[in-house]
């Protein structure tokens, strides 16, 4: 928006030299039509640059940040209304005001209150000007029914574009949801889950780390299928959701490869939400191996998990079913 505010600046700017280049002084209607429009073009540079100014430091407030485009859709409405009254000193034409209005629909998002503001705000300015300027009855009428048919089109349109804009948003949201997480238990995905260690991780905090395998997996698909095996990764996934802390992540990396990314959490806290998970899991008839690495703050995500990763092959060597601890300074632990 600031740079099309700027666009706009330069544009008023040309107006104001071509139209003060045709003044002639003779005291016509035509004259003093090219002297007030160019003066009112005149009138928008520094508006028109003082906005991109000001929007530019706006745009990091978010809540003030949608006053905006209402307040410079009125601005201009208003300024397009303005115009339509002084052409009438020329020429009985709508066409400024038919300008401002689609545009306006065109390329804000206005809601339906706004809409009807910004357009019953210029129809209010250009019947005025009209009124004022365009002294034959008849081409007066013609204008004003042309500009008040061109504010009822343009609320038609806005509120097209509206809703044609909120079903977009809503598109994407479903595919940026659909993206991050698994569509089988909707835990985060190995990608989503890892960017958001790596973005934790960035921040200098640490935690722990749990990587969760689910005990003869091929065994369970062999005997009872494939949808056998979604059950038991389906079933593992809800025990860790009804077993984590309130901040905890949860991702499937892939497979029956689950993890648990535990922020500040030490080796203590961390045993005891993953044994806590263990003991559910294998309630609800399926058993599991636990590793867990800690770590303070500063590691990479990828020897983090490497950690986590070896703690839990231990666990499975271990005779599977039970939870392992590795340490930063590598020193192990296993609880049973």
């Amino acid at each position: 928006m600031p740079l099309a505010l700027v666009v706009l600046a330069m544009l008023h700017l040309l107006h104001v030299v071509v139209f003060f280049a045709m003044v002639t002084g003779d005291g016509s209607r035509e004259d003093t039509w090219r002297t007030a429009t160019g003066a009112a073009h005149g009138i928008m540079v520094p508006i028109a640059l003082g906005s991109a100014w000001f929007v530019r430091r706006l745009r990091s407030h978010a809540a003030r940040w949608s006053l905006v485009p209402p307040i410079y859709a009125a601005l201009y409405m208003t300024f397009g209304a303005i115009i339509t009254g002084l052409d009438q000193l020329a020429a009985a034409t709508p066409i400024a005001y038919v300008i401002t209005a689609i545009g306006l629909a065109l390329f804000f998002r206005l809601r339906k209150r706004e809409s009807v503001t910004v357009f019953g705000l210029g129809a209010v300015v250009m019947l005025i000007g009209v009124e004022t300027w365009q002294l034959d009855p008849s081409l007066q009428t013609s204008v004003e029914m042309n500009c008040i048919t061109t504010s009822v089109v343009a609320f038609l349109i806005s509120r097209s574009n509206m809703r044609l804009h909120r079903q977009i948003w809503e598109d994407r949201r479903i595919i940026l949801a659909q993206a991050r997480t698994d569509s089988l238990t909707g835990v985060l995905t190995r990608g989503a889950f890892l960017t958001e260690l790596q973005r934790i991780i960035a921040k200098g905090q640490g935690g722990a780390v749990a990587l969760i395998d689910i005990d003869d997996l091929k065994t369970i698909n062999d005997v009872g299928g494939h949808a056998a095996g979604d059950a038991a990764i389906v079933s593992v996934c809800e025990a860790v959701r009804g077993s984590v802390r309130s901040g905890d992540l949860v991702g499937r990396l892939g497979g029956d490869e689950l993890a648990i990314f535990l922020p500040n959490a030490d080796a203590q806290v961390a045993a005891t939400v993953a044994e806590r998970v263990r003991f559910t899991a294998e309630r609800r008839g399926t058993t599991i191996s636990v590793g867990i690495a800690c770590s303070p703050r500063g590691e990479p995500a990828d020897r983090w998990l490497a950690r986590a990763d070896q703690a839990m092959y231990r666990a499975k060597r271990g005779g599977r079913n039970r939870v392992k601890i590795t340490s930063v300074a590598g020193v192990a632990a296993i609880l049973l």
